[in-house]
C-alpha cells in the first residue's frame, strides 16, 4: 500500500523508531477513519521503499508533538484521552516497583506491608494494558474502572483461548 506523508516528528521509543506525519491522501483501501485525522505514525521498520518527493511543507506551527505521544509511556495515536493511573506492587516485589522510574511525573510510596503504590498520568491505555498484564498476579490496578475494564476483558478472552485447547 502506498502512502504519502509529510512528517512532522521522529521519536525513539524503546528502540524502535516512528514518524509522526500528516497523511496526504490516504489509499482508498483505507476505510476506516483514523481517530487522529490525517495525524498518523508510521514505524519506520516497516516502511519500504520510500521515496522523496520533490515538494515542499510547513510543519504548522501549531502541531505539538506532546499532543501525539507520551515520551515516557508510548506512540498509540488513538489512546490521546489522559488517564489517572493508579497501581499497587505485591510486597515480593516491592523493590522491583521502588527502584524503577515509570514515568517523570510519578508518585511512588512504599506501604507498611511492603506493597508500593505508584500513580502517573498518561493517555496510553494499551500500553499500561500490556504492562499490568506481564506482571500478572503481582500488580493490582486501582484506577481508572476504563484501564481495570479492559484488563478483565484482555483476561476474560485469553482465558476462553486456552480454554478450547
Amino acid at each position: 500500500m502506498s502512502r504519502t506523508v509529510e512528517p512532522y516528528h521522529a521519536v525513539c521509543q524503546r528502540g524502535n523508531w516512528y514518524l509522526i506525519c500528516k497523511e496526504i491522501n490516504p489509499p482508498k483501501e483505507n476505510t476506516t477513519a483514523h481517530p487522529s485525522g490525517n495525524i498518523r505514525n508510521f514505524a519506520l521498520s516497516r516502511i519500504k521503499n520510500p521515496v522523496e518527493e520533490k515538494d515542499t511543507f510547513s510543519i504548522p506551527k501549531d502541531f505539538d508533538v506532546a499532543k501525539y505521544f507520551d515520551s515516557e509511556t508510548g506512540v498509540w495515536l488513538s489512546d490521546t484521552k489522559p488517564i489517572k493511573v493508579e497501581l499497587v506492587f505485591a510486597p515480593e516485589v516491592g523493590t522491583f516497583a521502588l527502584d524503577r522510574i515509570w514515568h517523570k511525573e510519578q508518585v511512588v510510596k512504599e506501604k507498611k506491608d511492603g506493597s508500593v503504590y505508584l500513580s502517573f498520568k498518561t493517555t496510553q491505555m494499551r500500553e499500561v494494558v500490556r504492562f499490568v498484564l506481564g506482571q500478572g498476579h503481582t500488580v493490582k490496578v486501582i484506577g481508572p474502572e476504563e484501564l481495570k475494564k479492559a484488563i478483565v476483558d484482555e483476561v476474560s478472552q485469553i482465558a476462553e483461548m486456552y480454554s478450547l485447547i
